[in-house]
């Protein structure tokens, strides 16, 4: 037979062990995360919504001008710069290549001074695969990772946001 313990007992057991400090390494691994224009991007302003098509595939301007739209990675907790590479995908309804403009803004912890990095791709024609404009912590922000990115793309008539990829570190404790 068991003794028994007060239930009070038992609790104030529990709490210390909860917070006694333990002098553990975490550990952090790589992650990477892949999701659809759908879920992560919008048009930038209630006047290019007649421009985009939200399709399953594509985020695609069938408009008949420019529209931009914005993009979100997300970020850790408490602003801990962890992003490490952050990449949008493209697609292309037209015969001929297309210029897509670029600029991924990084809002830092606190989300103030935010830093800019702008960029452009050339998306080939229609039937091309989808066509990666990266940014890189280590070859875009002298080796600094991103905390609270964000990216605004200028989608050109026939150009498309397919999706958006990040490669990120994690804690997942000891």
């Amino acid at each position: 037979m068991f003794p028994s313990i007060h239930p009070a007992a038992a609790l104030g057991c529990a709490l210390a062990l909860a917070s006694a400090p333990f002098a553990a390494d975490a550990a952090v691994i790589e992650r990477q995360e892949v999701r659809m224009s759908a879920d992560v991007c919008q048009p930038a302003l209630p006047a290019f919504d007649g421009n985009i098509r939200k399709r399953p595939l594509a985020m695609q301007n069938e408009g008949t001008s420019n529209a931009f739209v914005t993009c979100a990675f997300g970020g850790a907790f408490n602003g801990v710069p962890s992003q490490k590479t952050l990449t949008v995908g493209f697609t292309n309804i037209t015969d001929t290549e297309i210029t897509v403009n670029c600029t991924l803004v990084d809002a830092q912890a606190g989300v103030i001074n935010p830093e800019f990095f702008p960029k452009s791709i050339d998306v080939p024609p229609q039937g091309a695969p989808v066509t990666l404009l990266q940014w890189s912590a280590v070859a875009d922000n002298g080796g600094v990772l991103f905390t609270y990115p964000a990216v605004s793309c200028v989608i050109p008539v026939g150009a498309g946001v397919v999706n958006t990829l990040h490669t990120f570190d994690e804690e997942i404790g000891d």
